[in-house]
């Protein structure tokens, strides 16, 4: 993470889900065409569609990990490290 070196990329695929929403416009304002005043349902309406999701995905992502290629990154992680000589300083 420190290096921001790509180590390890696998793919998760996401289903697509539709979910309606309301939007109230403040009193006196007129509405913009493409603009949302208030982004609460939206991210109410991703969020239920991702929870229904959850338990297939976190499915998905354990039989992505694998111990050996773990181990294998995680060297290639030290010698990154060591190479790169990183200092952190908070």
């Amino acid at each position: 993470m420190v290096t921001r070196e790509l180590m390890w990329v696998k793919t998760i695929p996401i289903k697509k889900f539709e979910f309606s929403y309301v939007v109230r416009i403040p009193f006196g304002q007129t509405s913009v065409p493409g603009k949302v005043f208030n982004y609460g349902p939206v991210v109410d309406g991703i969020a239920k569609g991702m929870e229904q999701q959850y338990p297939e995905l976190v499915g998905v992502f354990y039989n992505l990990l694998d111990p050996e290629e773990m181990d294998m990154i995680k060297k290639q992680a030290q010698e990154l490290k060591n190479k790169k000589d990183i200092k952190i300083c908070f």
